[in-house]
């Protein structure tokens, strides 16, 4: 599946993407409905602005998934909460078929029709190195490349204090997953779904390699979701693919603080209740982890 339309100035389609446990609208809670309708009332919007929306239902995630990253399928019927499995479907969905993926208690402020403009497109210079860069082609100057993923930040804490893990963050900066979009086959997606392969699989080594007996006995409750494939697992790809390929980390740059901008900042792109967060303490070795999904 692919879209001709994108989002202006990338190549992500325009097709908006969401999960929950049934359609029985009647029966949602009111603020998850009135989300729902927000994203429905852009994607119906008339003309070159209008998009394609998607609810996926459990069953349709594991189709999506056995479809497109047949050799995780065991691993994600082994996880032990849903949270995770959601985790993991929405990094699959966009790396398959492309689009945006919003949580089910996500409102958009804008359309994504409007999500980037000619600003977010601008060069800009990274203050740290002075190496300047621009979507521009390094061959042809005049040539654009379209931007291919678009992540938020979640926590912005300056690295030279120990704000972030008070904060119950692994980074000083970390981007967030419940609400992003991606072109088809990016390679910070893929990085995330092979780093989440590696992970389970090396769990379940003293199993013999069988991922259910390991969830049998225990063992991937221990692992902190977050890192899985959640914000942190999206981070940590992220920060590893940019080093590589550019130079930078995430949050460098003219944005500055942007993670603890408030919601009427006209940046801010997406609004999220916060149904689904996963609160988390690391004390002595103990990992917990707790979600509403």
């Amino acid at each position: 599946m692919a879209s001709s339309r994108t989002i202006p100035h990338s190549s992500i389609p325009l097709i908006i993407h969401q999960t929950w446990k049934d359609t029985k609208v009647d029966r949602w809670p009111q603020a998850l409905a009135q989300g729902v309708e927000k994203w429905l009332g852009y994607a119906a919007v008339g003309g070159n602005a209008s998009m394609a929306y998607f609810l996926w239902l459990d069953k349709g995630c594991k189709q999506l998934i056995a479809e497109s990253e047949p050799q995780i399928v065991d691993i994600v019927d082994a996880l032990p909460l849903q949270a995770e499995k959601s985790d993991v479907f929405r990094v699959v969905v966009l790396n398959s078929i492309g689009g945006i993926y919003g949580d089910i208690d996500t409102v958009p402020l804008r359309s994504p029709v409007l999500w980037l403009n000619e600003t977010d497109i601008s060069p800009w210079t990274d203050t740290e190195t002075g190496k300047t860069y621009s979507t521009t082609s390094n061959t042809s100057p005049s040539v654009s490349r379209p931007i291919q993923l678009l992540l938020g930040i979640e926590g912005d804490n300056d690295p030279k204090s120990d704000a972030y893990w008070r904060m119950g963050y692994n980074y000083h900066v970390q981007l967030t997953q419940w609400a992003f979009a991606s072109a088809p086959h990016h390679p910070i997606l893929d990085r995330v779904i092979s780093a989440f392969t590696q992970r389970v699989n090396q769990l379940a080594k003293a199993y013999g390699g069988n991922v259910t007996a390991a969830a049998r006995a225990g063992e991937l409750k221990k692992e902190d979701p977050l890192k899985l494939a959640g914000p942190e697992a999206i981070t940590a790809a992220a920060m590893t693919w940019l080093q590589e390929k550019a130079g930078l980390s995430p949050g460098r740059g003219r944005y500055g603080n942007m993670g603890s901008n408030p919601v009427t900042d006209p940046a801010a792109r997406v609004w999220h209740g916060g149904q689904g967060s996963w609160k988390t303490i690391d004390l002595k070795g103990l990992v917990t982890g707790s979600s509403i999904k």
